[in-house]
C-alpha cells in the first residue's frame, strides 16, 4: 500500500484527525501536508507552523524529520501528536 492512515492529535486546538499520508515521502513533507489540512479545516483557529514536529503519542519521541514515512515506524492506525 502506498499510503497509511494515521491518527493526528493537535493539542493546540484540542482536536483529533485521521490523515492519509504517502509512505514514500519524508516526515517533514508529511508534516507540511498535515499542517495544511488542519489549517484548512480550522480557518483562523490554527495557523501553519514551520517548526511543528510529529511526536509518537505512545512513546513521546519526536519522529525524525528526514526519515521516510515508510522507515519511520509509522503504520496504519499510528497515533501521533502535532506539536
Amino acid at each position: 500500500m502506498n499510503k497509511i492512515i494515521i491518527e493526528v492529535r493537535v493539542p493546540a486546538i484540542n482536536k483529533i484527525y485521521d490523515a492519509k499520508i504517502p509512505r514514500d515521502i519524508q516526515i517533514w513533507e508529511a508534516t507540511q501536508l498535515i499542517l495544511k489540512m488542519i489549517a484548512n479545516l480550522n480557518p483562523g483557529l490554527y495557523a501553519e507552523d514551520n517548526e511543528a514536529v510529529l511526536v509518537d503519542f505512545d512513546s513521546g519521541k519526536v519522529i525524525a524529520v528526514n526519515a521516510l514515512v515508510a522507515d519511520s515506524g509509522l503504520t496504519n492506525g499510528a497515533r501521533i501528536m502535532l506539536v
